[in-house]
């Protein structure tokens, strides 16, 4: 991880680094496919995001009922080490 500022704890890098893994590309995915869907992780995941390392969004149309989709900010992405691949995404 790269040297920062922002404090996290311990579950706090945790998912960092699993949203940092992805699903199917580096540093997104869905939370319900790269999370245990816990509580706790609900929790953590806020915290991220008002920390402003992490995106959510609510997602309801695909007929899966309510899924969220999370990204990686710039500063969160800068966390991990990852770096803008020049298409949207991260490397």
């Amino acid at each position: 991880m790269a040297k920062t500022n922002t404090t996290l704890t311990e579950k706090e890098t945790a998912l960092l680094n699993i949203i940092a893994e992805g699903m199917d590309c580096p540093g997104s995915g869905w939370l319900h496919e790269i999370g245990d869907g816990s509580h706790s992780e609900a929790a953590v995941l806020g915290s991220l995001i008002k920390k402003g390392l992490v995106e959510s969004r609510e997602d309801t149309d695909g007929g899966a009922g309510t899924c969220y989709f999370v990204e990686l900010t710039n500063e969160g992405a800068e966390i991990v080490g990852l770096k803008d691949d020049g298409f949207g995404g991260w490397e």
